[in-house]
């Protein structure tokens, strides 16, 4: 008797290759897990799935879903809880319409703008500085934890300073060629009004 999907008969010698189907019909239809019970219980369940798959008796294997389709099921799922929700809370506690919904919206932020208005400015008793440590007293502090970081931080200082020395001669030796160039040009100048005046 043929097996259902094209499925090859099963001996003893199974055991391994198809565990991860005797797993889940221990699951699905014993309420079992494998790695609760003994080698001999497992392997005394295993000739009962076995016979069960011989005998063509087994259910098939519920469809997995590809991830695509979980997540296009998970997104649809939580649509319909929000919509549900938004569904119980108006009828629940519906919300104001029209020009009440206007005067509550308004009371609202009138509310929240006279709570703003009435909290004391104490900002003018506490300089930042000692609100937020001086920016000397940050970086003292910061150089001091790691010294690894200050080194670096001194190098890139060093190096900053040796690039700005070096773009000041580039930006002289520039400025001396466009002189001499000027001059060159301006002497050509004077050559051809000389000649062709």
């Amino acid at each position: 008797m043929p097996l259902p999907h094209g499925a090859a008969r099963l001996d003893d010698g199974d055991y391994y290759a198809k565990a991860r189907q005797f797993r889940r019909w221990l699951v699905d239809s014993r309420g079992l897990h494998l790695d609760e019970m003994s080698r001999e219980h497992a392997r005394e369940y295993f000739g009962k799935f076995r016979r069960r798959w011989n005998d063509g008796v087994l259910d098939a294997p519920p469809q997995e879903l590809s991830p695509e389709s979980k997540r296009e099921h998970a997104r649809i799922t939580r649509r319909e809880e929000r919509r549900a929700q938004r569904e119980w809370a108006d009828e629940n506690a519906p919300k104001a319409t029209g020009r009440d919904a206007l005067i509550e919206k308004r009371r609202g932020n009138n509310a929240s703008n006279r709570a703003f208005a009435e909290r004391r400015d104490d900002d003018d008793l506490v300089s930042e500085d000692v609100l937020m440590g001086g920016q000397d007293d940050f970086a003292a502090a910061y150089a001091h934890t790691n010294p690894r970081l200050a080194a670096r931080d001194r190098a890139d200082a060093a190096r900053s300073a040796r690039q700005s020395a070096m773009d000041q001669d580039k930006q002289a030796r520039l400025a001396a060629r466009r002189s001499k160039e000027d001059a060159t040009i301006e002497m050509l100048r004077g050559l051809a009004r000389e000649r062709f005046s």
